[in-house]
């Protein structure tokens, strides 16, 4: 497919002075360079976002422009649309865009697609769609199947899609693929200085005695940032308010979101509601728009679970495309600290030396039909690359009961790794159907004969958004991959369905249950019958609540390395280093690392240790 430079400097999002005329308003609210994204198919496709914020309504549409990746003479058909909602119509055997308002020429020049609508639309609290549509009709080359310019991000409502021939229906792109369509509107009207809109994701749970936090996401909807808010609340009968001041201002962006918790109370009695949150003031003035409230279900319990689904991942170094899950569990695993549990299975039959394969593959609880994959607390069966949005989903549930697992030396000759878990459950639970079982896990595994086999080396692996410092040990670099750290690594999984009598048949509610796991390292081996664990200071303990009727796990914990009591406790001490050594992928110590990865060992002042792996 041919491309050309975009140029667009001109899609600079620009924020006047309060009571601006006009405003271009885009979800790209970085202002990130876009890349192209296509189905590859000789076909027509709509693209969409929607404005529907209090701020918005009575502000006028007057036009939009987008870059557009592909050649003038493989595209045809540029129009700009508004609808009051998404919908098709069938015409020549293909369901085409049907919007309700208008559908207007749009004018395609060096890149960008510009369109002007002759009457300007004025926006209703209903809010409306603006979109753009092109048809792909194909050149010399064959199609130019790509010309969407999006970005990488999770904005909500940022990006619809719709064609012809790949995707016939609607679909909220945005919410399923973290993609932002890269549309510039330009509005009309006076636009409020200090304000600011509310939204809770997800219903909000309490437990009794302790302090209630709402995770709630706040939208900058003035022309000033938002350096603090007031805000007030009730729930359940009890009311209160409160003030939050943003470490960092959230920028002068209409509809730049951020993402807070606020504190609404401790409450003494279980129960079932709904939670009223407003934003009062912004930077210490009435905040300039109305409605700025958000009603979410709201539920007291005996305690909140901390919820931590479990992520397993089945890989092998000679899987070429299996760098996508390593690059996804480093993401997840660097950004959710000891709130991400994973368990990463290297199988024999795409590992040509086997040293990290540990068990055998009739042993995994998860038979993939292909390489790379992986399971959600094993009830769904998401893409490696969709493993972020599966877990941040399932993440948001609560589940029945938690678990917390601390792991220590048994000995002092330090050949047993001892683990006791504690798990309780919010309820009474007669029959009960859940085990806890135990996963010995490593990190910090290397070898410098270890070869990832590399399928985003090739020129025609499609690449486009894969940034990062992760992707950057993967794309356009070489077949093989040398120098690779591994971790979440299965050692030992002896019961992967439950320890049978683990938990007793009658639950009692808040009841703590302990069970404890011990290993002998010296009796870890491979399936070679080698141990490739240089050092058991760097093994993890992960234990599960499984149900032993569905196969699903309820929810899972890591331990800390040995002595520590949790692998955020790495980057959550408040202990300072007293000393730091780094060392290189094959175990030597360097005194003054620079390009690549190591292994970093600081000595704290509590007298313990903590290990962590750079990239520099």
């Amino acid at each position: 497919m041919k491309s050309r430079l975009l140029i667009v400097s001109a899609l600079c999002t620009v924020y006047a002075a309060a009571n601006a005329e006009t405003l271009d308003f885009t979800y790209n609210f970085k202002g990130t360079t876009p890349f192209a994204y296509g189905k590859d198919r000789t076909e027509t496709i709509d693209v969409a976002i929607h404005l529907g914020s209090p701020a918005m309504t009575g502000k006028k549409v007057k036009g939009l422009s987008v870059p557009v990746f592909g050649e003038i003479a493989d595209l045809t058909g540029f129009q700009g649309f508004l609808s009051t909602e998404l919908k098709t119509k069938n015409q020549n055997k293909a369901k085409v865009n049907d919007p309700d308002i208008c559908a207007v020429d749009g004018t395609y020049a060096d890149g960008i697609l510009t369109v002007s609508f002759s009457e300007p639309y004025t926006i209703t609290e209903k809010g409306v769609f603006v979109g753009y549509s092109l048809t792909i009709t194909g050149g010399e080359e064959g199609p130019s199947g790509k010309p969407v310019a999006v970005v990488a991000g999770s904005v909500a409502d940022s990006f619809w899609f719709h064609s012809t021939s790949s995707v016939q229906k609607w679909s909220d792109y945005a919410a399923r693929y973290d993609m932002i369509s890269d549309i510039t509107v330009s509005l009309e009207g006076d636009f409020p200085g200090n304000a600011a809109d509310i939204r809770i994701p997800s219903k909000i749970y309490a437990g009794i005695g302790s302090e209630t936090m709402a995770d709630v996401e706040i939208m900058n909807q003035g022309l000033e940032e938002v350096r603090s808010i007031a805000y007030s609340y009730d729930a359940n009968g009890m009311s209160g308010a409160g003030e939050y001041v943003f470490d960092t201002p959230i920028p002068n962006k209409l509809g730049y979101p951020a993402e807070i918790s606020l504190p609404i109370g401790v409450y003494s009695e279980t129960g079932i509601g709904e939670l009223n949150i407003s934003i009062d003031k912004v930077n210490g003035k009435t905040n300039e728009i109305e409605g700025a409230t958000f009603t979410a279900q709201f539920e007291v319990m005996p305690f909140v679970p901390k919820n931590r689904p479990l992520v397993e991942e089945y890989t092998g170094l000679r899987c070429g495309w299996c760098p996508r899950g390593y690059v996804t569990l480093a993401e997840m695993n660097e950004k959710y600290g000891r709130d991400f549990v994973a368990l990463s299975y290297h199988s024999a039959s795409f590992e040509e030396v086997t040293d990290m394969v540990y068990l055998k593959a009739s042993d995994f609880p998860y038979q993939p039909s292909g390489y790379p994959a992986s399971q959600v607390n094993r009830t769904s069966s998401p893409s490696v690359g969709d493993i972020p949005k599966t877990w941040e989903a399932q993440r948001l549930s609560i589940p029945c009961g938690e678990i917390d697992v601390d792991l220590d030396w048994a000995d002092e000759s330090k050949t047993t790794l001892k683990a006791v878990s504690k798990t309780r459950f919010i309820h009474d639970v007669n029959d009960s159907p859940y085990l806890v079982t135990f996963a010995l896990v490593g990190d910090g595994l290397s070898n410098p004969q270890w070869a990832q086999y590399n399928a985003y080396s090739f020129d025609d692996t499609d690449v486009a958004g894969l940034t990062g410092k992760w992707w950057d040990l993967f794309v356009h670099t070489d077949r093989d991959v040398y120098g690779l750290v591994f971790d979440d690594v299965v050692l030992s999984f002896p019961d992967v369905k439950g320890i049978t009598g683990s938990l007793p048949s009658d639950i009692k509610q808040e009841e703590v249950y302990e069970n404890t796991f011990t290993v002998d390292v010296d009796k870890i081996h491979n399936l070679s019958g080698k141990n490739v664990v240089n050092d058991f200071g760097l093994a993890r303990v992960v234990a599960v609540i499984v149900d032993s009727k569905t196969g699903a796990v309820i929810n899972s914990a890591s331990s800390g390395y040995p002595g520590q009591s949790g692998v955020g406790e790495v980057s959550d001490s408040h202990q300072t280093p007293e000393s730091c050594e780094y060392y290189d992928l094959t175990g030597r110590r360097i005194l003054n690392p620079k390009k690549g990865i190591f292994l970093k060992l600081e000595k704290m002042t509590d007298g313990t240790s903590r290990t962590s792996k750079i990239m520099l």
